[in-house]
């Protein structure tokens, strides 16, 4: 009776310390699966705002960075003056490349801002899109044509997806109209390249802010900032402020009075298209 009973209590332990040393392995396991799903899970979004875009963005990163600071987030900048956003290589219409280029350096530091910096938030404000470009076979594109637009879409995405890659909403800002005083300058393509674009054809303008203007999101947005700087609907535009001064004395670049002016509701306007204020998570 008793070799029975010992018997039994040996298998009863045995059982019992199989089934502990299981419930440890699979425990175990189950603690690295999930510590490599947690290693595999990209960092979040900081509270950092990342601008891009020509000059005109680039001086309002500035006052931009004031109103960033009103909810919690830093700024930087990867603004290139006188650079298309796209990193595409800057050429006249007649074919021939600037002297100083921007690529590929205008996509190689907005690429190395996203990974330093993780932003929640790009704005992305250029002209410089409006402006030739070379084909694939090194051709020049015709400015406004079918080909054109789609290389230039193309562009464009290419370049969204490397600067949202990693968490960040973009929202764009569309053209504006110039002011007046660019069409008594009248700049011809080496003193401005997209100049004669603004002044002398709507037609591409406003297909290239269509565009920008159709994304409506998850995560990427655009606004218009024409209501805030314009006083009508022509090009150039009246852009003077109460003063009876122009917003832009050069009819592309804002006044300091100008960018204190508009800066607060502009970045108030990108922030809510944005959805950031609805709480996103970081």
């Amino acid at each position: 009776m008793r070799r029975r009973n010992r018997k039994a209590l040996a298998v009863l332990l045995a059982t019992s310390l199989g089934g502990l040393i299981a419930f440890s392995v699979l425990d175990g396991s189950h603690a690295e699966a999930k510590a490599s799903a947690a290693a595999a899970q990209p960092a979040a979004a900081t509270k950092t705002v990342l601008v891009v875009g020509d000059s005109v963005a680039k001086m309002y990163s500035t006052y931009f960075a004031t109103e960033a600071a009103k909810h919690g987030y830093s700024l930087v900048t990867a603004a290139w003056p006188g650079c298309p956003s796209t990193g595409v290589p800057k050429i006249l219409s007649s074919g021939k490349p600037f002297k100083r280029t921007c690529a590929p350096l205008v996509a190689n530091t907005q690429d190395a801002m996203v990974k330093r910096y993780r932003p929640a938030l790009v704005i992305w404000w250029s002209r410089y899109e409006l402006a030739p470009r070379i084909g694939p076979h090194g051709d020049v594109v015709p400015l406004g044509s079918q080909q054109w637009l789609r290389e230039q879409k193309a562009a464009f995405d290419k370049r969204v997806a490397a600067l949202t890659s990693l968490g960040a909403r973009l929202v764009t800002v569309q053209i504006e109209p110039p002011g007046p005083d660019l069409a008594v300058r009248n700049p011809g393509e080496h003193y401005f390249l997209p100049g004669q674009t603004l002044l002398h054809r709507p037609d591409v303008v406003n297909r290239w802010n269509a565009f920008l203007a159709s994304h409506k999101g998850p995560d990427l947005f655009s606004i218009s900032v024409k209501h805030l700087v314009c006083h009508n609907d022509k090009v150039p535009c009246n852009d003077n402020l109460p003063d009876g001064k122009s917003a832009r004395p050069d009819g592309i670049h804002y006044s300091p009075t100008a960018m204190q002016r508009f800066a607060p509701k502009i970045f108030n306007e990108i922030w809510h298209t944005a959805g950031l204020q609805a709480g996103r998570k970081l």
